[in-house]
């Protein structure tokens, strides 16, 4: 059993790591695309503070307003969710639904300064999910798109 309790917890440390690696990938990717030529790292120090892993969030910290594009939005009702995701994560104080339109849902978080909330959504977002424009204020996802929705390939052609 003691065994099982170790291996689970090396699990969960290596895929924290991971998660902190695909977001400096990340931030560095959008740094690319916008034209940076100031390169972020490419990989970040992991937490070393906090419990398994993660960061204590600092509650003194000044509240931020980060918004959230989901596009393309191929069924509204996972805009929920997206929202329930974002309220699991430790320092967000809120999340709302500022519009929905089109293919598009737009939301507004409230967090406190230095909590990542890409890395947070790879945690507690049960759907993948790609980061199409970052930076400090507001980030697009891009939620996968069921099988049955997509177009093209073998999948929509009948035989």
């Amino acid at each position: 059993m003691a065994d099982n309790t170790e291996i689970s917890k090396q699990l969960s440390e290596l895929r924290d790591e991971l998660l902190t690696r695909l977001d400096g990938l990340d931030r560095r990717l959008a740094a690319l695309e916008q034209g940076n030529t100031v390169q972020p790292p490419l990989v970040e120090a992991a937490p070393t503070n906090g419990i398994n892993g993660h960061s204590e969030v600092d509650t003194s910290a000044p509240l931020r307003t980060v918004s959230v594009t989901i596009a393309p939005l191929h069924d509204v009702s996972r805009v929920r969710v997206v929202e329930d995701a974002l309220g699991e994560i430790d320092g967000v104080e809120s999340t709302s639904l500022n519009t929905l339109r089109g293919d598009e849902a737009h939301l507004e978080v409230k967090a406190h300064e230095g909590v990542p909330l890409i890395t947070g959504l790879r945690r507690t977002l049960p759907l993948a999910f790609d980061i199409s424009e970052s930076d400090d204020s507001s980030f697009t996802i891009a939620l996968a798109q069921p099988r049955a929705e997509r177009e093209g390939g073998v999948a929509a052609h009948d035989a």
